[in-house]
């Protein structure tokens, strides 16, 4: 699997595609068995989306809400610290890029201990013990400099904006 591809497949759309296409297909086992014959999926799409999609929706945004609300705590509690990978296998073994290297001197202002405010921006701390562990990589960096993802070791992500110097989440 190519990084690119990794990188979508953990991506929250493609998460949110795929969940949405497990209920569509227990709703079409369902009510094939009901019918006692494969109902189709065009079918059982359209009696879902009719059916329950709203409440679907509703519940998945509460859940996401719940989410980013356990993820803002766990940085303001335990912290972050942030490194320069060249890519997803670099980051699953803890091989950022060299301290030399052109990138890294480059987005330095990313790279660092941090603690999450209650404003929702990040403050550089001190050497910290955090289990949480964020990785941006290097091709993502340079897609969109004014937007960075934050990977997470515990499979968790987020993008942070460098405005006016202030790392600031958005998840």
């Amino acid at each position: 699997m190519s990084d690119d591809e990794g990188i979508l497949k953990n991506s929250e759309i493609y998460k949110e595609f795929k969940e949405e296409r497990e209920e569509v297909l227990k709703h079409k086992w369902i009510e094939s068995e009901k019918a006692g014959h494969d109902i189709g999926l065009e079918m059982a799409l359209t009696d879902w989306m009719i059916k329950h999609r709203s409440k679907w929706l509703k519940y998945r945004a509460e859940k996401n809400k719940r989410q980013k609300q356990e993820l803002f705590d766990d940085l303001r509690k335990n912290g972050l610290s942030i490194d320069i990978y060249v890519d997803l296998n670099s980051f699953r073994t803890y091989e950022p890029m060299g301290e030399n290297s052109e990138l890294k001197r480059g987005f330095s202002e990313i790279t660092g201990y941090y603690i999450l405010n209650a404003d929702g921006t990040f403050k550089r701390a001190s050497n910290l013990d955090s289990p949480l562990k964020g990785g941006v990589f290097a091709g993502e960096l340079y897609k969109n400099p004014h937007h960075y993802r934050i990977h997470l070791n515990d499979g968790r992500a987020f993008e942070i904006k460098p405005e006016d110097k202030i790392l600031r989440v958005s998840v």
